[in-house]
């Protein structure tokens, strides 16, 4: 029975952190234009003067997917880019980058022994959201 409850919680665990460390639907509030490529989206500090608002992105990523925060925050952002660039965003601003904790992936170890049971928190992620613009200066993205 023990077992079973292991393998059970071990499933369920795998199931939710994949869950956690996908990236998240678009929130479009604005009109979106014909896709672009990746690479023509620009990191701005601030809102280009007289751009169109088109979305807020969100995406997460585990801690323990890459080597270094530079590595962490350069994937998230690569994943932004992608949400942008579907969306024909040829600009993202990045608003927030926060370290957040799930309980998903709680690990409980002794629980197939007769030591009491240990609840070993899941590993933080780090979410980060921007927010996505179309501005006609820079030169990407062509209306639909």
């Amino acid at each position: 029975m023990r077992i079973v409850t292991l393998a059970l919680l071990i499933t369920i665990g795998a199931s939710l952190s994949g869950c956690a460390t996908q990236p998240n639907a678009p929130e479009i509030v604005g009109e979106p234009r014909a896709a672009i490529d990746k690479k023509e989206v620009r990191i701005y500090n601030k809102r280009p003067t007289g751009s169109e608002e088109i979305a807020h992105l969100s995406t997460t990523y585990a801690l323990a997917t890459r080597t270094t925060d530079e590595e962490k925050l350069a994937y998230a952002i690569g994943r932004l880019q992608t949400q942008a660039a579907r969306l024909g965003a040829n600009v993202i601003v990045i608003t927030d980058v926060a370290r957040e904790s799930s309980s998903a992936g709680t690990i409980i170890r002794g629980i197939t022994s007769d030591a009491s049971a240990e609840v070993i928190a899941a590993n933080a992620y780090i979410k980060v959201t921007a927010t996505a613009y179309y501005s006609s200066s820079i030169g990407a993205g062509r209306a639909k």
